[in-house]
């Protein structure tokens, strides 16, 4: 049987895309690269940071932790 590709959850997603900017992504980059709705994306960057995993650099700009 074939093996199922599967796809990163929607935080993984986010994170991995946060990595990649070096200075910091606003929400709208966010959006605009992985697709996902405004609430999505902010829902999932307040989850982040609470856990320790991403760090608010300014109003709406996220870093790698």
């Amino acid at each position: 049987a074939a093996r199922k590709v599967t796809k990163p959850s929607p935080t993984a997603e986010v994170l991995k895309t946060i990595k990649r900017y070096k200075k910091g992504v606003d929400v709208a980059t966010l959006k605009k690269v992985t697709g996902f709705t405004d609430s999505a994306v902010r829902k999932i960057l307040y989850r982040a940071a609470k856990e320790g995993k991403i760090k608010r650099v300014r109003r709406g700009v996220y870093t790698a932790a």
